[in-house]
């Protein structure tokens, strides 16, 4: 072997261990670790920075809010309610905090009235919204607008949803008194400082809310079953003449645990 041949061998093999060297010096301290943040699958991970070691996907990037409808109910003659209902496409997450900003219009496009809120919806669920007395006549109003201006996500166990109930509801008509009563049940085991109780009644195919009104039971125990009455204000029957045989639905929310 030449002299040549020899000397390339040694370089080769000096510049081989020092690569070596440099290259096992950049894995143990410079070689950056994977993580839940650095914007690449390199985990278990079943997205970017999301399943597996990391938050859940539905968590990471869920999907938004949806407004299903927004409408306008007579109350008196100088007031409106203002009742909405908004869906949770995600299963698995909730969301803990929904700021809104409701606008009522008049027949002209005109704003007769604004007022924002807070509310919360359940994993893969839906929610009213209700807004009662806004000091406009329902018959000025062209139309509502519901905007979610914020929302805050959650996981699934921050949520009561599973764990109310609500039986024996009926609806009774007495002179111009219409009223829902009925008993709520706190299934969980904590405590629920505000349970709030909304009731809907509809008309006879229950295509369209004919009017809305809510109570809120204050510190309900857990396993307590709590009696409810819901009362709607006469003032309305002048615009809906209702006869006490509705069909109706009740809804049981709690605020998410802190």
């Amino acid at each position: 072997m030449s002299r040549t041949a020899k000397q390339t061998i040694i370089i080769a093999i000096y510049l081989a261990l020092i690569g070596s060297i440099v290259f096992g010096v950049y894995w143990i301290w410079f070689r950056p670790i994977p993580s839940c943040f650095d914007h690449k699958q390199n985990q278990n991970e079943t997205q970017i920075d999301c399943g597996g070691v990391c938050m859940p996907c539905e968590l990471k990037y869920p999907k938004p809010l949806e407004v299903v409808f927004a409408k306008n109910l007579p109350r008196s003659t100088s007031q409106s309610d203002v009742f909405a209902e908004l869906k949770n496409p995600n299963l698995t997450v909730g969301a803990s905090e929904v700021d809104y900003h409701i606008t009522l219009y008049g027949h002209f496009d005109e704003v007769l009235g604004e007022r924002d809120g807070t509310t919360f919806v359940y994993p893969g669920t839906s929610h009213y919204v209700y807004e009662p007395a806004f000091a406009i006549g329902a018959t000025n109003v062209g139309r509502v607008d519901f905007a979610i201006t914020n929302v805050i996500f959650e996981p699934q166990d921050k949520f009561y949803f599973s764990d109310l109930q609500a039986t024996g509801v009926a609806l009774e008509k007495n002179n111009d008194v219409v009223r829902l009563t009925g008993t709520a049940r706190n299934g969980s085991d904590l405590t629920i400082d505000n349970l709030s109780v909304v009731g809907i009644l509809y008309d006879g195919d229950k295509q369209n809310v004919l009017a809305v009104s809510s109570t809120l039971l204050k510190t309900v125990l857990s396993r307590e079953q709590r009696f409810f009455e819901i009362s709607f204000p006469s003032s309305l029957l002048q615009f809906v003449p209702l006869t006490g045989k509705e069909p109706f639905d009740i809804e049981l929310s709690a605020p998410p645990l802190q």
